[in-house]
């Protein structure tokens, strides 16, 4: 038969469009077949082989405030930022079950990845189903939780240690009860960085940093001590910390930012001092990328 012009027109309109569509196609795979970051708990899982104890929805905007950003100010009910935290938190209580003052210590491999966002939406969480919990600021170099919960930081965790070292003191806990601060949060303190020091990674390898953790995890006014700390690859001061508080290692992973070598190196830089990571939390995730969210049949985008 014969075809019309204009019909030949369309047959190689739309055989030029298919050719697009397969170079387009091919392209996203490129992209997706160089992406070494982690993007999904099942990746994490798999290529670090440690357990993962939950995946925080991404939520609000990077200019948003840190106040805004803090699931105290989310609707608990209705927000898959707020489930996952919960989620965590469910997993972090029946791994200590039976252990009371349990100290953890939450890193990550790089900055920029929602370190001490994720350390004080953790604590609030905690606090918030009636844990007791004490949230110290241990990155000297770089702290931000005074300024995600608007605290005055003119004393702090420096204070305490070179305060009772000036004084020969470590016993005196008035320093103590003037480093302790409340928060918005019920149940929920948190002792800031205090003033930034000229050597961070010896003062949190300190004697004065044992006795003071010591200290504070007999207290019985506590449940639970998280330690929010420097990203491990850049600096040394979460894996000496780990060594001298034997604390429980978090490790906070950016999906789509953190690289799988970085990730890998750090479980090997804790694995080096006997330290095993207790487990992984895959931050700023898709919905659409984390196969998790669906697994109610209708899919969390549509529920919330």
């Amino acid at each position: 038969p014969v075809i019309p012009l204009g019909s030949s027109v369309i047959i190689s309109t739309f055989l030029s469009m298919l050719a697009g569509a397969g170079l387009a196609f091919g392209f996203a795979m490129l992209i997706e077949y160089l992406d070494d970051t982690l993007r999904s708990t099942e990746q994490v899982a798999q290529v670090l082989g440690m357990p993962v104890l939950g995946a925080i929805a991404r939520f609000g905007k990077p200019s948003d405030s840190y106040a805004a950003r803090l699931i105290s100010h989310l609707p608990l009910m209705l927000s898959p930022a707020s489930e996952g935290y919960r989620t965590i938190r469910t997993n972090l209580m029946f791994s200590a079950e039976n252990e009371r003052h349990k100290v953890y210590l939450i890193t990550s491999a790089g900055p920029q990845e929602g370190k001490s966002l994720t350390s004080a939406n953790l604590a609030i969480s905690m606090a918030l189903a009636g844990q007791r919990v004490l949230l110290i600021d241990c990155d000297l170099r770089r702290p931000r939780l005074h300024e995600i919960f608007n605290l005055k930081n003119e004393i702090g965790l420096t204070t305490l240690l070179l305060s009772s070292h000036q004084n020969g003191n470590s016993g005196n806990t008035a320093y103590l009860e003037q480093c302790i601060q409340k928060t918005h949060v019920e149940n929920l303190h948190v002792i800031t960085s205090g003033f930034i020091p000229q050597n961070p990674n010896e003062i949190l390898g300190s004697a004065l940093m044992q006795h003071w953790m010591r200290t504070l995890q007999e207290r019985p006014e506590f449940d639970v001590i998280l330690l929010d700390t420097p990203p491990a690859l850049l600096l040394s001061d979460s894996v000496v910390l780990s060594a001298s508080t034997n604390a429980d290692v978090l490790l906070v992973i950016e999906a789509g930012r953190t690289r799988r070598a970085a990730a890998q190196r750090v479980k090997e830089m804790f694995a080096h001092i006997g330290c095993q990571i207790t487990g992984a939390i895959l931050n700023g995730v898709s919905l659409r990328d984390e196969s998790y969210y669906y697994g109610y049949g209708y899919g969390y985008d549509s529920y919330y």
